[in-house]
């Protein structure tokens, strides 16, 4: 860099002045880029960890979620067949309670045949007289 053997004249002094300077304008802007590429290699490090990170968490969330839908699913199925039982058992009992007024209702017509045609007359006649009632009402009102 600086060489001492020649004769120190205003234009050797600050030419070596300036190359000293140059020298060390050198060296620092190489020891910045050293540092930026550490402090880049340090980002791209820490970013690359962050992702691995934050892919583990969403598999994580995916494979919980899923186990959360399976079990969703099972109570789904199981709610719907004991309601489908429930169905049934409640079918059962209406058409074993409807066979067994169907039967008493044959036992009183065959025990007491003119009471159940007398009634059946003054039911017929309530029901036409009902439907009459309602029709006309509807014609009134058009």
């Amino acid at each position: 860099m600086f060489n001492d053997k020649l004769p120190l004249t205003p234009d050797t002094t600050a030419s070596a002045k300036l190359h000293d300077v140059a020298d060390r304008i050198d060296a620092a802007g190489q020891k910045a880029a050293d540092s930026a590429s550490t402090l880049i290699e340090k980002t791209r490090d820490g970013a690359a960890s962050a992702l691995d990170t934050l892919a583990d968490k969403v598999e994580t969330a995916r494979t919980e979620s899923g186990s959360a839908l399976h079990r969703a699913a099972d109570q789904i199925e199981s709610l719907q067949a004991r309601g489908m039982a429930a169905c049934r058992d409640t079918s059962a009992r209406v058409r074993e309670q409807a066979c067994v007024k169907r039967d008493q209702a044959v036992g009183y017509i065959r025990s007491e045949p003119g009471k159940s045609v007398l009634l059946a007359a003054v039911a017929g006649a309530a029901l036409v007289g009902l439907i009459g009632a309602m029709s006309s009402s509807r014609r009134d009102a058009v």
